[in-house]
């Protein structure tokens, strides 16, 4: 059995030491039992995450009490606010009966800047998310911002938006929206090589734009997830590369997806409805 060290900051939090170099994690020594969303980035791979969060109930569950741990080898805190628990039943096959975390308008969920300064090159984020049906509010969420580097919005329209150096200039919308009720597997994803910026919804390319420059590492923030959000978050994964479209397909629990940028269309010539998981 692992051991796992508990630390309280301002809310309930946890953080997780990893297993000596070459021992795998045993799940069930987890806080709440197995974790993770059935699919996607272990948090122990040969392409460690900078991030690996997952939400379960921590102490006893009739405590309610959401815990967030740093599955990576980092073990950053994560130290949630206001954020409450709810179960989490994914299509198609993976409702293993996982807690999720609850976002509310006033919830966010704080990290440790580190995970922000890592993201200096390439770098993607990906999570699942449900969108609250009646809490939900037409306005600006912001699901995750690295130190001011990386981003990831749901606009006022319901789009997921992908961006660099906190600079809406430096950034693409999807064309789908996310619909309520149902979960769905977002992702963002910035290639320092070719300058390359594309969002993800359900496993396919929804859309890409080609930027003039590339993360700016002189900027130092906070990193923070949930933030005016209504709904509910799971598995939220950064990297410090580019994942492939392959693997976000595999990630989002799908066999086959889109996974080349549209040629014509899309955020770089006028924003529609539809596509690729759109509601």
């Amino acid at each position: 059995m692992h051991r796992w060290t508990w630390v309280l900051l301002l809310a309930s939090a946890c953080v997780y030491e990893p297993p000596p170099d070459g021992e795998e994690r045993d799940d069930d020594d987890m806080p709440g039992g197995p974790a993770g969303p059935g699919t996607g980035i272990p948090c122990h791979s040969d392409a460690d995450p900078l991030l690996c969060i997952e939400f379960e109930l921590g102490l006893a569950e009739s405590d309610n009490m959401i815990v967030a741990f740093d599955g990576s080898a980092q073990a950053l805190h994560a130290t949630p606010l206001l954020v409450d628990s709810t179960r989490r039943e994914m299509p198609p096959t993976i409702d293993d009966g996982a807690e999720a975390a609850q976002f509310f308008g006033a919830s966010r969920l704080q990290i440790d800047r580190e995970v922000g300064i890592g993201v200096a090159g390439s770098a993607s984020v990906e999570m699942w998310i449900e969108r609250d049906s009646l809490l939900d509010i037409a306005t600006t969420s912001r699901l995750f911002e690295s130190s001011k580097r990386l981003f990831m919005h749901r606009n006022s329209a319901r789009q997921i938006v992908c961006g660099i150096n906190d600079d809406s200039n430096l950034a693409v919308d999807s064309t789908a929206t996310i619909s309520a009720g149902d979960w769905h597997h977002i992702a963002c994803v910035f290639d320092a090589t070719s300058k390359e910026i594309r969002v993800y919804i359900d496993g396919a390319v929804d859309d890409c734009k080609t930027l003039d420059r590339t993360i700016d590492t002189t900027q130092v923030d906070v990193t923070t997830a949930g933030v005016n959000f209504a709904g509910s978050m799971d598995g939220l994964h950064v990297m410090p590369r580019a994942l492939t479209s392959e693997e976000i397909c595999t990630n989002a629990g799908r066999t086959s997806c889109v996974s080349q940028c549209p040629i014509n269309g899309g955020s770089e010539g006028g924003n529609g409805n539809g596509g690729p998981g759109g509601g």
